[in-house]
């Protein structure tokens, strides 16, 4: 076996180790991890620990495109070439046998099928792979007829809920063990499979145990936080970017600009906070309240609208794929308003600046009976008290 290495001076943690070694023992691997034990980081192991991979596929959400990215970068132990694929990537069918690592989003399989149909890859990777839990589907149709030497899918859903689900992946990752052609039989043994008078429906979950383990001795690695607390740090922190839009661009580059034109003004009169410190730039924001401010604060308002579609979305994929307890901060009202109707199905907390104390105090205590499950949290106090939870599953996002 490869050894296991990552680059310069950063180190996997040993269940992530245990991952790698997991994935190149097979062909085909489901890491099941639950969110936030790094299945990307184990994902980028099997090509560091395997010099024979040179050319990786990479399908993933929309929203955690440059995430890949900048994981890839950041962990990498050789030079690859990556190619990110957009909306404006013409091009990527005739560059594909040049490219070391191609990114693409489910969304955009079907632009590229012939491209991607024709490449035998050294590795593929299908992250968040139960975007792939319908076998009718195009992208599922296109995704499991990828030829790759070496397969692997991550989620972090508790996919034992609906085996049916997980049909298409399994015949992918191990068609030997999980043959498309014993669909039926499959259903009958763990979908509870029952015929409604004009077909055969697979909705329900059977023998879950014994799947349970035919999937370790096939397949799939799961581990909880629960089970790898011993080797977690108090925190991590981690920046997500989003790629943006083009309207949004011009939004950020506006309020950049504002900023600018208002560091000016500070830096004119009172010394640059860059140089002078902290103290500085804090006696500049009580001084200088004036028009550019008021520019920089409208402009700060308007990219933080635009950024909405991109945060909603990137929340309800958190959730989908098992995001446990999430906190987000934001800073304008309306903003938190929009936040609460698009993400009204996760029956999202509220707490504002202007929430009275007894209002806050019984929001926590409704919220206790929940802090064991899943919850979205929305407020704009900074210093809100997250303390409350003393576990490891509780997830905070600063929107920036």
């Amino acid at each position: 076996m490869h050894p296991i290495s990552a680059s310069a001076d950063l180190h996997y943690f040993p269940y992530q180790s245990e991952g790698i070694a997991f994935a190149l023992r097979r062909e085909g691997t489901l890491i099941a991890d639950e969110m936030g034990l790094g299945k990307t980081v184990q994902a980028i192991g099997v090509i560091n620990a395997d010099p024979a991979i040179r050319t990786v596929l990479v399908v993933c959400p929309a929203t955690m495109k440059l995430v890949w990215k900048r994981e890839l970068e950041h962990w990498l132990n050789r030079r690859f070439e990556i190619h990110l694929v957009g909306a404006q990537s013409d091009i990527l069918d005739a560059r594909m046998p040049s490219v070391d690592i191609t990114i693409i989003n489910y969304d955009r399989l079907n632009d590229h099928r012939i491209g991607l149909l024709r490449m035998v890859w050294d590795l593929a990777i299908f992250d968040e792979c139960h975007y792939l839990k319908n076998p009718g589907a195009r992208r599922t149709k296109i995704a499991t007829a990828i030829k790759a030497k070496r397969r692997v899918a991550l989620s972090g859903t508790p996919l034992l809920n609906r085996p049916a689900e997980l049909r298409p992946i399994l015949s992918w990752l191990d068609p030997a063990a999980w043959p498309q052609n014993g669909w039926h039989e499959f259903g009958v043994r763990y979908c509870g499979a029952l015929w409604n008078g004009f077909g055969w429906e697979y909705k329900g979950a059977t023998n879950l145990e014994e799947l349970a383990g035919l999937l370790r001795q096939t397949v799939m690695l799961r581990r909880t936080k629960k089970e790898v607390l011993p080797c977690l740090p108090c925190k991590f922190r981690s920046v997500i970017e989003l790629a943006p839009g083009r309207d949004l661009q011009r939004l950020i580059q506006a309020e950049l600009s504002s900023f600018e034109r208002w560091m000016e003004t500070v830096s004119g009169t009172s010394g640059d906070p860059a140089v002078d410190g902290y103290k500085t730039g804090v006696k500049g924001l009580h001084l200088f309240r004036g028009e550019q401010w008021s520019n920089l604060a409208n402009a700060r308002h308007q990219t933080a609208l635009a950024k909405l579609p991109l945060i909603i979305e990137f929340v309800k994929e958190l959730f989908g794929s098992g995001g446990g307890k999430i906190v987000i901060f934001a800073h304008h009202r309306d903003v938190i308003e929009n936040l609460r109707e698009a993400l009204r199905d996760f029956a999202p907390v509220i707490l504002r600046g202007d929430t009275p104390p007894t209002a806050r105090m019984k929001q926590w205590i409704d919220l206790a009976p929940i802090l064991q499950s899943e919850f979205l949290l929305v407020t704009s106090k900074r210093r809100e008290r997250v303390s409350h939870w003393h576990r490891p599953a509780l997830t905070v996002y600063l929107l920036r």
